[in-house]
C-alpha cells in the first residue's frame, strides 16, 4: 500500500510541477544551463516518477492485490452462499453463519468507542488525527460491505469501485503512518519518565 500511495502521490506532484514550469519543464538541465538558466531537471523527474507507477507492480495491479486482501476475510466468510453449485442447505448454513457474524460486526462500525485504546498515550496534537483514522476506517469497512452486497460475486469486475475503495484505504493508511511517525518522534524527544503537557 505504501508503494501504491507513494508512487501515485509522487507522480501527481511531478506532473503539477511540469504544468507550472510549462515548456521549460521539458528541457533538460543541460539545455537550461547552456542558456544561462537554473538547471532544474524537471523532465528527468517526470520520467523517473512515471516509471515508479509501473515498476514492481503497476498501480492498477497493486490496486487489484490490495482489493483482494481487503475483501478476503469477507469472501471466506460468505462467498459460498452465492455459489450456485453448492446444495441449497449448505448455502443456507453459510448465509446464517455470515448473518450471525455481521449482526455483531456491523453495529461496531458505527460506534466511535468500539476501537478506542486507553493504553496508548498519544500526544494531544495527534489524538484528532488518530480519531480520524479510526472513524474513516470504520466508514470504509461499511462501504466495502455495501459494495459487496450491491454487486455480489460481480464486485471483482467492478474495477472502478474497487480502485476507489483501495485509494481511500491508501489515504487513510498514509494519515495513520504520518501520525504514528510523528508520535515516535515525540517519544524520542522525551525520556521514559517525562510526559508532554496538554
Amino acid at each position: 500500500m505504501g508503494k501504491l500511495w507513494g508512487s501515485e502521490r509522487g507522480w501527481e506532484i511531478v506532473d503539477d510541477t511540469m504544468q507550472i514550469r510549462g515548456g521549460r519543464g521539458y528541457e533538460t538541465a543541460d539545455s537550461l544551463k547552456s542558456r544561462g538558466e537554473k538547471p532544474e531537471p524537471i523532465e528527468r523527474f517526470f520520467r523517473d516518477a512515471r516509471i515508479n507507477t509501473i515498476f514492481e507492480g503497476s498501480s492498477e495491479i497493486m490496486r487489484l492485490f490490495i482489493a483482494r486482501e481487503m475483501l478476503d476475510s469477507h469472501l471466506k466468510l460468505g462467498a459460498a452462499a452465492f455459489n450456485t453449485k453448492l446444495p441449497l442447505k449448505d448455502r443456507a448454513l453459510v448465509f446464517l453463519r455470515a448473518a450471525r457474524h455481521y449482526a455483531k460486526w456491523y453495529p461496531t462500525r458505527f460506534l466511535p468507542f468500539s476501537d478506542d485504546r486507553d493504553d496508548i498515550n498519544l500526544h494531544p496534537d495527534l489524538e484528532q488525527s488518530m480519531r480520524d483514522v479510526r472513524r474513516l476506517s470504520r466508514k470504509l469497512a461499511r462501504h466495502t460491505l455495501y459494495a459487496m452486497l450491491r454487486y455480489g460475486p460481480k464486485l471483482e469486475r467492478e474495477q472502478l469501485v474497487l480502485g476507489r475503495l483501495v485509494d481511500i484505504g491508501a489515504e487513510i493508511f498514509a494519515l495513520g503512518c504520518a501520525a504514528s511517525y510523528a508520535q515516535s518522534k515525540v517519544e524520542d524527544a522525551f525520556s521514559p519518565r517525562q510526559r508532554w503537557i496538554a
